[in-house]
């Protein structure tokens, strides 16, 4: 049986330093918090695992009994369908006071035994917050809406800088929000890094709903020949971050995605498109996409099954939402219900 070990580390950061707690669950080796002497081998080793093994981020904050449901389905089926594969898994969790407790439970109930080793890094909001708001408040001008303000939050624009608020030993990672469900292991969702071109530095699913059509409206009003907005698999329909797969070491080298982050540039991008929009992150990877699309690669449907039928009523709405074959991961956003199984 897996034992449950706890060691405190300080992860650098760009602007800041992010304190985490990090949990081993090891079948063959336990370390306590106590021991001094192991901890340079102990750091070492982490950075070989990391660069060998998988990264996952997930973001649980601000609980309530719908996302810790959320939160326990996401994991449960997840470790379901790896639980005895062997990997070594590196989750990296942002909580916050009323989540912490939650988590910890939940990983331990779920990965306390089987094969493998499972570390779990957990960073609180407030000390990412610091990283983040720097850049936070640059997408925020274009990327919200200050009478809908729900996609204000900090939570909404970590992902776009994870490369700033990670450690450089991290350099591949899968992030998902957590009202999802998985079909398949995520071992088979890494494997599509290695589809990735030498340009390719995300990995998300187009949006499954006529939503950038409408966001593009002006824009296609002065051309109306473009398309942005258009579905697949000749139109640019813009891309759904609830699930992603980031080459962080190549977004820390990318030119373009760094500039892009940058006032003026970000605001002469989203001036051309006439770009409207206030989904947060989401549409900053979007509005790239439409002028460099080499940074992107595009993930099957199946492993981004959007449930949302926001848009269900409109004629269009199928040519964007149809998705053949098996589906990996289900994906309830709008508050949408997730299957059984």
């Amino acid at each position: 049986m897996m034992a449950f070990a706890v060691k405190a580390v300080v992860l650098s950061a760009t602007t800041a330093c992010v304190l985490a707690l990090t949990i081993v669950l090891t079948a063959d080796h336990v370390s306590t918090a106590g021991d001094v002497a192991s901890q340079e081998t102990d750091s070492a080793a982490h950075v070989t695992m990391a660069r060998r093994g998988m990264q996952i981020f997930l973001i649980f904050t601000e609980w309530n009994q719908r996302r810790e449901t959320q939160f326990s389905d996401c994991m449960t089926t997840m470790h379901e369908r790896m639980a005895h594969e062997g990997h070594y898994l590196h989750f990296h969790v942002i909580v916050d006071t009323t989540t912490t407790p939650i988590a910890l439970q939940t990983v331990h109930k779920l990965w306390c035994c089987g094969d493998g080793q499972v570390n779990v890094s957990l960073y609180d909001l407030k000390d990412v917050q610091t990283v983040v708001q720097p850049y936070q408040n640059v997408l925020q001008q274009h990327f919200t809406d200050m009478e809908a303000p729900y996609y204000n939050k900090t939570v909404f624009f970590v992902e776009a800088v994870l490369h700033k608020l990670l450690p450089k030993t991290v350099d591949r990672i899968a992030t998902f929000d957590i009202d999802i469900k998985f079909n398949a292991s995520v071992a088979a969702l890494y494997e599509h890094f290695n589809h990735f071109s030498p340009s390719n530095i995300l990995g998300l699913a187009y949006e499954q709903q006529p939503t950038y059509l409408h966001f593009a409206e002006q824009y296609r009003a002065l051309n109306p020949e473009s398309l942005i907005g258009s579905p697949p698999p000749l139109g640019k329909p813009g891309l759904n971050s609830g699930v992603m797969l980031i080459d962080l070491a190549r977004l820390r080298r990318s030119d373009i995605y760094n500039r892009m982050l940058e006032p003026e540039h970000l605001k002469q991008l989203v001036e051309k498109y006439s770009f409207q929009s206030c989904l947060g992150d989401q549409d900053f990877y979007t509005l790239l996409s439409f002028d460099f699309p080499e940074l992107f690669y595009v993930l099957p449907c199946s492993w981004n099954r959007q449930l949302c039928r926001w848009f269900e009523t409109e004629d269009s709405f199928d040519a964007y939402h149809r998705c053949d074959g098996d589906i990996f991961i289900y994906h309830g956003n709008c508050n949408s219900t997730l299957p059984d199984f």
